[in-house]
């Protein structure tokens, strides 16, 4: 009982102080909730595999089938609840835009920046960009002016997933992408960006967009939010992913980063699972795997909530890892101890 004693008192301390802890810092929140709410349109098609659609139909036809569907589903929840904001999924439209490769391109692009002026609301949604010869996965974050036209704002996708968007430089040849013919050539983006929206009454919030992999760095979006960033915007594409269950753990982890900085987060993906997620990390919303749909959901950003992730960066890990070696160190000097007490000649 002696030697479980200790141990178990310990334990009990820890939880103790963690929910005392955890149990202050919500109450604090909740008296912090004065910022008005953000009312956000999640557009979730369920169309999914870009690449098989434009073999099967062709360029064109694809990406008229994919931004038919999405303005429709905005068209309806414009019409519904006008929203202070439209969110669409990770590369939503496969193209570069901004930089079409072609009439059809150019007259697309045309067709999106319109919808926006017609609908009076941004828009933020996943596409390419180009920089010189060099190709990114980006969101854009689209907003009507008063003269009729558009304001655009660019995030390039920094943390990439390796041996699909692109290949470790030391394994970048030829042979290699015959044996994974899958893998892209886009180039990482220069860091954490934050883009400050206008919203529809004269309001404005500040946005940290996140692509896929980047909302599983809790240090990426740290940067973010030091940067002044309210709100997570997160647009991705688990489509790929055809194990059971993966697209929830997916989204698990995404609303990890809101609980580690306070900060709400509305996630889109075109076959689910997207999400309004609050500043604790509370799931509010969810349109599920293979739906089709709109969801609507209402955050309210945060204006200077600090938590001690935000102050230390991702400060767990290392001193678990510290932790666990002093425990080590200290349990083998008691072993040491201990046997020379039991064998007091040697």
């Amino acid at each position: 009982m002696k030697a479980v004693a200790a141990p178990a008192a310990c334990f009990l301390v820890l939880v103790g102080a963690l929910v005392a802890y955890g149990a202050m810092r919500l109450a604090e929140l909740e008296r912090a909730r004065t910022n008005e709410p953000i009312t956000a349109a999640i557009v979730q098609s369920n169309i999914a595999h870009y690449d098989r659609l434009r073999e099967r139909i062709g360029t064109f036809e694809a990406v008229r089938q994919i931004l038919d569907a999405h303005f429709a589903l905005s068209a309806e929840a414009l019409q519904r609840r006008r929203p202070d904001m439209l969110i669409w999924s990770e590369t939503v439209y496969p193209t570069t835009f901004g930089a079409p490769k072609s009439a059809e391109g150019a007259a697309f692009d045309q067709e999106i920046a319109r919808f926006v002026v017609q609908g009076s609301v941004p828009l933020v949604f996943g596409t390419y960009a180009v920089e010189a010869t060099k190709e990114f996965n980006a969101a854009v974050l689209l907003e009507p002016t008063a003269d009729g036209k558009v304001d655009a704002d660019t995030y390039l996708k920094s943390r990439l997933f390796p041996f699909t968007e692109y290949l470790p430089p030391l394994l970048d040849s030829e042979r290699v992408r015959q044996w994974l013919p899958w893998a892209g050539t886009w180039t990482p983006g220069h860091g954490p960006q934050v883009l400050d929206v206008d919203l529809p009454g004269g309001r404005r919030t500040r946005v940290a967009p996140l692509i896929c992999y980047d909302a599983l760095d809790t240090d990426f979006v740290v940067a973010g939010v030091r940067r002044g960033a309210e709100l997570l915007v997160s647009l991705s594409n688990d489509s790929w992913f055809a194990y059971p269950g993966v697209q929830h753990l997916i989204m698990i982890v995404s609303a990890f980063r809101s609980i580690e900085t306070r900060r709400p987060q509305l996630r889109s993906t075109p076959t689910g699972v997207s999400a309004v997620i609050d500043e604790t990390g509370e799931v509010l919303d969810v349109l599920d795997v293979d739906q089709r749909g709109v969801l609507t959901g209402a955050v309210r950003p945060a204006h200077g909530t600090w938590t001690l992730v935000v102050a230390w960066g991702n400060w767990l890990p290392p001193t678990a890892l510290a932790g666990a070696c002093i425990l080590l160190a200290l349990a083998a000097r008691r072993g040491r101890v201990g046997g020379n007490l039991e064998h007091p000649d040697g």
